[in-house]
Protein backbone atom coordinates (compact mmCIF):
# COMPACT_ATOMS: atom_id res chain seq x y z
CA UNK A 1 0.00 0.00 0.00
CA UNK A 2 2.42 2.58 0.90
CA UNK A 3 4.27 1.69 -2.45
CA UNK A 4 1.16 2.40 -4.09
CA UNK A 5 0.78 5.70 -2.51
CA UNK A 6 4.38 6.60 -3.50
CA UNK A 7 3.63 5.90 -7.25
CA UNK A 8 0.65 7.59 -7.04
CA UNK A 9 1.88 10.71 -5.66
CA UNK A 10 4.92 10.71 -8.17
CA UNK A 11 2.44 10.48 -10.81
CA UNK A 12 0.36 13.24 -10.04
CA UNK A 13 3.68 15.46 -9.68
CA UNK A 14 4.20 14.45 -13.12
CA UNK A 15 7.58 12.46 -12.38
CA UNK A 16 5.93 9.07 -13.04
CA UNK A 17 4.61 7.52 -15.85
CA UNK A 18 2.14 4.81 -15.42
CA UNK A 19 0.90 2.50 -18.27
CA UNK A 20 -0.48 -0.96 -18.20
CA UNK A 21 1.16 -4.08 -18.75
CA UNK A 22 0.41 -5.22 -22.11
CA UNK A 23 2.10 -8.65 -21.11
CA UNK A 24 0.24 -8.80 -17.57
CA UNK A 25 -3.27 -6.88 -16.98
CA UNK A 26 -2.32 -7.50 -13.07
CA UNK A 27 0.30 -5.21 -12.98
CA UNK A 28 1.58 -1.49 -14.80
CA UNK A 29 4.66 -0.34 -16.17
CA UNK A 30 6.21 2.60 -14.28
CA UNK A 31 8.91 4.87 -15.83
CA UNK A 32 10.29 7.95 -15.38
CA UNK A 33 8.33 10.78 -17.41
CA UNK A 34 9.90 13.85 -19.46
CA UNK A 35 9.86 15.58 -16.29
CA UNK A 36 11.16 13.01 -14.00
CA UNK A 37 14.28 12.62 -16.64
CA UNK A 38 14.63 16.33 -16.47
CA UNK A 39 14.92 16.74 -12.94
CA UNK A 40 17.01 13.95 -12.47
CA UNK A 41 19.28 15.42 -14.70
CA UNK A 42 19.36 18.38 -12.88
CA UNK A 43 19.93 16.99 -9.34
CA UNK A 44 22.41 14.16 -10.94
CA UNK A 45 24.33 17.42 -12.16
CA UNK A 46 24.72 19.21 -9.13
CA UNK A 47 25.57 16.44 -7.06
CA UNK A 48 28.44 15.57 -9.66
CA UNK A 49 29.30 18.83 -9.33
CA UNK A 50 29.64 19.02 -6.02
CA UNK A 51 31.55 15.94 -5.23
CA UNK A 52 34.19 16.73 -8.04
CA UNK A 53 34.72 19.39 -5.99
CA UNK A 54 34.69 17.96 -2.90
CA UNK A 55 37.13 15.01 -3.88
CA UNK A 56 39.10 18.00 -6.36
CA UNK A 57 41.02 18.89 -2.70
CA UNK A 58 42.16 15.17 -2.80
CA UNK A 59 45.22 13.66 -4.60
CA UNK A 60 45.07 11.05 -6.98
CA UNK A 61 46.41 8.74 -4.13
CA UNK A 62 44.01 9.94 -1.30
CA UNK A 63 41.09 9.43 -3.70
CA UNK A 64 42.27 5.54 -4.56
CA UNK A 65 42.37 4.59 -0.78
CA UNK A 66 39.52 6.75 0.25
CA UNK A 67 37.74 4.62 -2.89
CA UNK A 68 39.11 1.32 -1.02
CA UNK A 69 38.12 2.69 2.38
CA UNK A 70 34.26 2.90 1.32
CA UNK A 71 34.61 -0.54 -0.73
CA UNK A 72 36.09 -2.67 2.59
CA UNK A 73 33.32 -1.22 4.57
CA UNK A 74 30.61 -1.43 2.20
CA UNK A 75 31.59 -5.25 1.55
CA UNK A 76 31.93 -6.08 5.57
CA UNK A 77 28.55 -4.10 5.86
CA UNK A 78 26.37 -6.03 3.00
CA UNK A 79 28.13 -10.03 3.17
CA UNK A 80 27.08 -10.13 6.59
Amino acid sequence: PSTSLLVDSMVKKGLFDRKENPRDRRSLCIRLSEEGESRFQLLYNGMKKRLDSLFGILSDQDQEDFCRIVDTLYTHVYTK
